[in-house]
């Protein structure tokens, strides 16, 4: 994953938010079984708050994907890349062909969440 742009300024993520999703790109930034990674949730929404928690999208290749698919493994939650208290990352595990489907408004997998604001 190529390294992060410098962090928005206002309300989006807070200096420990960003240093949460810098940790993860650090961490997953070389995966291969990843291809990116992209902040959602309340954060990229606009409403977070200091305490939010950081809700991330891993971008999964095919064979990562169908691996998943077959475990029901579709999340990722970790407490340890986060420096402030209270905080997680919360995560879901997704292809593109989820996205797709996902921006069409289609249901059927493990989240129809749409991805409008997300930062990548």
């Amino acid at each position: 994953m190529a390294p992060l742009a410098s962090p928005p300024q206002g309300p989006v993520l807070w200096p420990h938010h960003w240093r949460t999703v810098e940790r993860l790109r650090e961490r997953f930034g070389e995966d291969a079984r990843f291809s990116a990674l992209i902040v959602g949730g309340s954060l990229a929404k606009e409403y977070g708050r200091e305490d939010s928690d950081v809700d991330v999208v891993f971008i999964a290749t095919p064979e990562e994907a169908r691996r998943r698919e077959a475990a029901q493994d579709f999340g990722y939650f970790d407490q340890a890349d986060c420096d402030y208290a209270g905080g997680h990352v919360d995560s879901k595990v997704v292809d593109l062909a989820f996205l797709r489907d996902g921006a069409a408004g289609r249901r059927g997998r493990p989240s129809s969440a749409r991805f409008p604001s997300s930062r990548t």
